[in-house]
């Protein structure tokens, strides 16, 4: 990814703690949240729609005890679904 020539290296971090979740190198993988989905590679536009129409708010996958899960080295990322954002 680039912007006016720059590279922009993206970080997921924990809202409340700013504590990085993922590193550029491990993100990866993005889950459309469709009943039948299969994990694909994370796109430019992907990560621009999380960006610019959830306020760069995303959902990660995880066990049930917190820890993140990494599949071939990398997080498996999807959009917020509505009910989610509501709690917030």
């Amino acid at each position: 990814m680039s912007l006016y020539g720059a590279p922009v290296h993206v970080y997921i971090v924990e809202p409340e703690t700013n504590n990085a979740m993922a590193e550029p190198k491990h993100i990866g993988w993005f889950n459309d949240g469709s009943e039948f989905a299969e994990l694909h590679p994370i796109t430019d536009q992907e990560i621009s729609l999380i960006l610019n129409e959830d306020d760069g708010f995303m959902d990660i996958e995880c066990y049930e005890n917190g820890d993140i899960i990494f599949d071939e080295n990398k997080v498996i990322i999807a959009r917020l679904i509505e009910d989610e954002e509501e709690e917030e």
